[in-house]
C-alpha cells in the first residue's frame, strides 16, 4: 500500500498543552536542603552538576540562592523550549539493503554497494535511549526489542503520535533498517506530540536515563538526542555531564534554513549541538554531499547519512515505514554503531570517551565536498570481516518484513492523527 501526500494542512494539528513554566538554577554544589524546600523544588544531579526546578511563580530565587550559596556557585535560567531536529570481530554481511545508508557506513568509497558488515554481537545487551517524541515499540522492524521508559510531556499518552521518535529508533535498531540490529530501544518521551517540548521536561528525562543507567552500568548504554534549539547553557551543560558519568551520548548537529538564509548556520549556535562532551553528528547525502540543511562548523565531529533515509514509521500500523531527512536520521546511524562498539567489546570497560575517539579515528577522511571548514570526517562501521562465514544477518527475533510503505512528499512531512480518522502532515520550520 503507498499512501502519498501532495498537500500541507495546518488546520487542527496543534494542540497546546497547558502547564506552568519553570525557572532553573545551576548548582556546582550540592544544593542546600533550606534552599530546595524554600522553593519547592526538584533537584536532578548530573555528573558535577545539580540542576534545581522550581515553578517560576514563586518569587525572591535569587536573594534565597545568594543566601544560602556564593554567587560564584550558581547560576539562573528561565526554562526554554526545545524541539525535534528534522528536515521534512565475527561480522554478518546484510544484502538487498533497504537504506542507503547501512551501505554507506559500510564502505569507504562510492560507488555504494549492496552490503553492510556488522559483528555478529549486533549490539547484544545494549540500552538505547531515544529522547524524543516516543517510540512505537510494536513496530514489527524492532522486533519486540523495544520498551517504554519515562514520558515527562504532562498530559500526553505512552504513543508516537508524531513519528519522529519511531523513525530515530528504526536507524538506530531495526532489524531492516537499523545499524545495531540486537540492540533495545528504550522510549523516552520529552517532547510532544507536535514535536517541541521544555527544557524543564528534558532535564527530568535525562536524570532518569542516569538513574536507570546506573542500575545496570553506564557504559552500556547510549542515548540519541535527535532535538535542539537556540544556544542553551542549561541544556548543553546538562548534556557534557551526561557524557561524563560514561554513557555514550549522540546528538544532532541542527537543521539550518539554507534556503530561507542563503546561508550555513553554525553548529555552536545550537543546543546541545554545541555541547562539547557530546558527539555531534551532521548530515550528508549519497554523493557525500553536505546536506544543504546540515548545519557546519568546529562544534560538529562527524557526518553521516541524513538525506532520504529509509527507515520505520509510527503510523498508519506496526508496519510502515518512511523515506526522510535531517540532521535527526544522521545522529542514529552514529549512535548504532556507538552500541555495535560496545557489544563487541567489553562494555564495562568502554565509556564515552573511548566511543567517540573510536568514532573519530576510524572514520573516513576526506570524501566530503562542501564541508565549509567542518572536520572532513564520515561515519564508517569498522569491524573485522575477514572471519564471516557469508550466513547473512542473525535473527534478532520478531517479523521485520514490512507490508506497508509510507511515503511523505517533501523534505519535512511528519503526521498527525485528527480525530481518529485521518492523518495530515504539517511541516516543522527548522531548529
Amino acid at each position: 500500500m503507498r499512501v502519498a501526500f501532495g498537500a500541507v494542512c495546518l488546520l487542527f494539528c496543534f494542540i497546546v498543552h497547558a502547564r506552568t513554566e519553570r525557572a532553573i538554577g545551576i548548582l556546582e554544589t550540592q544544593p542546600s536542603h533550606t534552599l530546595v524546600q524554600s522553593l519547592g523544588a526538584d533537584v536532578i544531579s548530573l555528573g558535577n552538576a545539580h540542576f534545581v526546578l522550581w515553578e517560576k511563580t514563586r518569587a525572591g530565587a535569587a536573594p534565597l540562592f545568594e543566601k544560602y550559596h556564593h554567587p560564584s556557585q550558581f547560576s539562573l535560567h528561565d526554562d526554554a523550549r526545545v524541539s525535534i531536529e528534522q528536515v521534512v570481530e565475527r561480522v554478518a554481511i546484510q544484502y538487498n539493503l533497504q537504506s542507503w545508508g547501512l551501505a554507506r557506513i559500510s564502505q569507504r568509497q562510492l560507488p555504494l554497494q549492496d552490503a553492510f558488515a556488522f559483528p555478529v554481537t549486533a549490539g547484544e545487551g545494549i540500552e538505547v535511549y531515544v529522547l524524543d517524541t516516543g517510540v512505537n515499540i510494536n513496530h514489527v522492524d524492532l522486533g519486540g526489542r523495544a520498551q517504554w521508559g519515562i514520558n515527562t510531556v504532562q498530559g500526553s499518552q505512552n504513543r508516537d503520535i508524531n513519528g519522529h521518535g519511531t523513525t530515530v529508533a528504526g536507524v538506530i535498531a531495526g532489524t531492516e533498517f537499523g545499524v545495531a540490529k540486537r540492540a533495545r530501544i528504550i522510549a523516552v518521551k520529552a517532547l510532544n506530540d507536535e514535536g517541541g517540548g521544555t527544557l524543564s521536561d528534558i532535564l527530568y528525562a535525562l536524570d532518569y536515563i542516569n538513574s536507570r543507567a546506573a542500575t545496570r552500568n553506564r557504559t552500556m548504554s547510549v542515548v540519541n538526542l535527535s532535538i535542539g534549539t537556540e544556544r542553551n547553557d542549561v541544556l548543553s551543560r546538562a548534556v557534557d555531564e551526561l557524557a561524563n558519568t560514561g554513557i555514550v551520548t549522540v546528538v544532532a548537529a541542527g537543521n539550518g534554513d539554507y534556503e530561507r538564509n542563503n546561508r550555513r548556520e553554525d553548529a555552536c549556535n545550537f543546543s546541545p549541538a554545541n555541547a562539547a562532551n557530546a558527539i555531534t553528528v551532521g548530515a550528508t547525502d549519497q554523493n557525500d554531499v553536505l546536506a544543504s540543511f546540515s548545519t557546519i562548523g568546529r562544534c560538529v565531529d562527524l557526518f553521516a547519512p541524513g538525506v532520504d533515509v529509509e527507515t520505520i514509521a509510527s503510523s498508519p500500523g506496526n508496519n510502515t515505514t518512511v523515506a526522510t531527512s535531517g540532521t535527526s536520521l544522521s545522529a542514529p546511524h552514529v549512535a548504532g554503531v556507538a552500541a555495535l562498539i560496545l557489544s563487541e567489546e567489553n562494555a564495562t570497560t568502554v565509556g564515552h570517551y573511548a566511543v567517540k575517539q573510536r568514532l573519530l579515528q576510524t572514520a573516513t577522511r576526506n570524501v566530503l565536498s562542501r564541508v565549509y571548514g567542518s572536520p572532513n570526517r564520515l561515519l564508517f562501521a569498522e569491524f573485522d570481516t575477514t572471519a564471516n562465514n557469508g550466513s547473512g544477518v542473525p535473527s534478532p527475533g520478531g517479523n521485520s518484513s514490512a507490508t506497508a510503505r509510507l511515503t511523505l512528499d517533501g523534505i519535512c512531512l511528519l503526521s498527525c492523527l485528527i480525530f481518529n480518522l485521518c492523518i495530515i502532515p504539517f511541516l516543522f520550520h527548522y531548529a
